[in-house]
């Protein structure tokens, strides 16, 4: 892990190119349904308890990372979009679209409101998150 001496992003390796801004992430949730900054809050906070993992905002999303990229989180209007990886293809719901880079398939995931943040959506971050060491 290496953090940006400019942006205070945490990245995976030294001098990795990246939008190098500094945002905070209440920002990326301006102009949207106030929804949506209770969802990514609420996201945020899981994040944060999984050991090693670090998150960032960028233009207009939040990174996370362990030893590569594992989810990210981009507010819409009215949902807060979820991007993470895993080594193969998960369908079923909550995810509803997948895209196959290599050795790891983006699975997403829409959330709309407080319930739609249950225990599948956990559990898919949880395997992001260890994948992202193995990966």
């Amino acid at each position: 892990m290496w953090t940006c001496p400019q942006c205070a992003r945490t990245l995976t390796k030294p001098n990795i190119w990246h939008q190098c801004i500094r945002k905070a992430p209440e920002e990326l949730c301006v102009n949207k349904a106030p929804i949506v900054a209770t969802l990514l809050q609420a996201v945020n906070e899981y994040l944060s308890t999984l050991e090693g993992a670090a998150g960032s905002a960028t233009k207009n999303c939040m990174v996370y990372v362990r030893a590569s990229t594992f989810a990210i989180l981009r507010p819409m209007k009215s949902a807060l979009d979820i991007k993470l990886y895993l080594p193969g293809t998960e369908a079923e719901f909550p995810v509803y679209k997948t895209e196959t880079w290599g050795k790891r398939t983006a699975h997403f995931v829409r959330l709309h409101d407080e319930g739609d943040f249950d225990e599948s959506v956990r559990s898919l971050l949880r395997q992001a998150y260890d994948f992202s060491n193995e990966a």
